[in-house]
């Protein structure tokens, strides 16, 4: 029996999937997908530990950074991304069993601007 291996998901394509699943902030998606660029750079042999040692980012990790804000951007452009959406969902989601500091503090954590 073979085994296959997962493709290369492009950060278009991963992105696309969890809007598909809920609404996300700008800060929120942008933490999930830097997350995913953090772990396909990191080589396999070493777990990643000597780039994390190093101070100098790379000139890789800064186009991955500049391609990456260029998306989320794009996404908002084109209404796939919205701040609002994201904190109108869990302000319906959460209205019902919190009180309004715990639902602030939500929003907070998730990048919202209040």
């Amino acid at each position: 029996m073979r085994v296959r291996e997962k493709p290369e998901l492009t950060l278009r394509t991963r992105a696309l999937q969890y809007l598909a699943r809920r609404e996300y902030s700008r800060a929120e998606l942008r933490g999930k997908l830097l997350a995913q660029l953090q772990k396909q750079s990191m080589p396999p042999d070493d777990g990643g530990f000597e780039q994390l040692a190093d101070d100098a980012p790379s000139s890789d990790w800064e186009v991955s950074l500049h391609e990456l804000d260029a998306l989320l951007d794009d996404l908002i452009e084109r209404g796939w991304l919205s701040d609002r959406r994201a904190a109108t969902q869990l302000l319906h989601a959460r209205r019902g069993r919190f009180g309004t500091q715990r639902i602030t503090h939500e929003l907070r954590q998730k990048g919202i601007p209040l």
